[in-house]
């Protein structure tokens, strides 16, 4: 799973080992909101070994933690 970082959204797309896309998810980067939902959605996603956040020093610091 990717995460792309912004000021008021952040884009989650997962894909498979080939590449292909599972599913992708975009909400607002509220802590309680945003986050806790893109947390919840990755729950659907058996197969996700690992995740990469964009901008983890600024717009993805929260999400990151």
């Amino acid at each position: 799973m990717g995460v792309d970082t912004h000021l008021r959204i952040h884009v989650a797309v997962a894909l498979d080992q080939l590449g292909t896309r599972l599913g992708e998810l975009a909400g607002p980067t509220t802590t309680i909101k945003g986050h806790n939902k893109l947390i919840r959605s990755t729950e659907g996603f058996d197969s996700i070994k690992c995740a990469g956040i964009e901008g983890t020093s600024s717009y993805g610091a929260g999400l990151a933690t």
